[in-house]
């Protein structure tokens, strides 16, 4: 519901044009590693990763595309983040809820703690994954 919602108010169309806009006029590669932060990040914003990929997810592989990114690494980039970034809030995976509601942390806490944790999971996987996608011929 929440992302028929966005859509419907035009809130993916407006984020899709200004990531466009600001990705524009940069090269593929470094358009790509901006729009996969962006949807990453955005997470933050949704409660749910069904809502999140359903509303982001057409909107930022077009604009990597529309960029020249090859298309099985733009596709499986994001959709291997979208993965990533479950743990970024309580409640956007399935065991987020049941773990913050034993009261151990705080939302701030956990959000910071996940911010944390999200540089170098976001490191290891642009550089061990990249090189692994370009081994297997995706780029």
């Amino acid at each position: 519901m929440m992302a028929g919602a966005l859509n419907t108010y035009g809130v993916v169309g407006w984020i899709a044009k200004g990531i466009a806009r600001g990705v524009g006029g940069i090269g593929w590669h470094m358009g790509l590693v901006v729009l996969i932060l962006v949807f990453f990040y955005t997470r933050y914003f949704f409660a749910s990763a069904v809502a999140h990929i359903s509303a982001m997810y057409a909107a930022f592989l077009a604009t990597a595309l529309a960029l020249g990114a090859p298309p099985m690494l733009a596709a499986m980039s994001l959709a291997y983040t979208a993965l990533l970034s479950m743990g970024l809030t309580q409640y956007s995976g399935g065991p987020g809820p049941a773990l913050f509601g034993s009261g151990y942390n705080s939302t701030g806490r956990w959000w910071g703690v996940s911010f944390l944790c999200s540089i170098p999971s976001l490191l290891i996987w642009f550089v061990v994954g990249g090189a692994w996608f370009k081994v297997i011929g995706w780029w």
